[in-house]
């Protein structure tokens, strides 16, 4: 039985590794001998033989991810190794991300602010009233 398939005992029958698991062992027996991708790696496809890690801008936060979840606005996520991959971090005050999938978040331009931690989008200035500093929070 080749990797990322197991056989049932004394069968060539092959059938893969659900998505979300890999076998890296040839000659499995059961769907038991198929492992979870860890956490801050997936795997979209059955029959693998190993898991992918997790894209930067995204989130694999659960064992056995079969597919990214892209970070929403106002997160970002700039790591893509397994220790750190794991979830969406929010825009500190001072910024903001307006797009789903990022790895970093964009300052606040001057004439704006951004008050809020994960803000999906910087407010203008009131009428009357101007900030010419970038990455302002009032």
């Amino acid at each position: 039985c080749p990797i990322g398939y197991y056989c049932g005992a004394g069968s060539s029958n092959t059938q893969p590794c659900p998505s979300g698991t890999y076998q890296p062992i040839p000659d499995s027996a059961t769907v038991n001998a198929c492992w979870n991708c860890p956490v801050g790696n997936f795997s979209p496809s059955p029959g693998q033989s190993s898991c992918s890690g997790c894209s930067s801008g995204a989130s694999c936060n659960e064992n056995g991810s079969s597919s990214v979840r892209l970070c929403p606005s106002g997160t970002y996520q700039p790591f893509t190794d397994v220790l750190t991959a794991q979830s969406c971090l929010s825009c500190p005050t001072g910024s903001f991300n307006p797009s789903a999938g990022q790895i970093n978040c964009s300052i606040c331009p001057a004439g704006y602010y951004c008050d809020e931690t994960g803000a999906s989008s910087a407010q203008i200035c009131p009428s009357g009233t101007y900030q010419p500093t970038p990455g302002s929070v009032s």
